[in-house]
């Protein structure tokens, strides 16, 4: 991780700012899986951690439908329109 070694810390203390600043969703899943599964170096966790948030982006996905006044967004960082 570049910014790990361009901060000059240790991959325990990286791991730790990890746990400390992804998803606590994300990081639960993970802290669930079976010990001789969890990740234990930097780069099992993130990879770990890309896999997992992967699969929350998919089942966060909301598709816009259609009422009788008109659509509504059911999905993040839709535009509003107002007026």
């Amino acid at each position: 991780m570049a910014l790990a070694s361009k901060a000059q810390t240790n991959d325990q203390h990286a791991v730790f700012l990890l746990k400390k600043n992804v998803n606590r969703e994300i990081i639960r899943a993970i802290m669930a899986y079976p010990p001789t599964q969890a990740p234990n170096s930097l780069e099992q966790w993130k990879v770990a951690i890309a896999a997992v948030g992967q699969g929350y982006e998919w089942t966060n996905i909301c598709y816009d439908y259609r009422t009788g006044s008109g659509i509504t967004y059911r999905g993040m960082g839709k535009p509003m329109e107002i007026g």
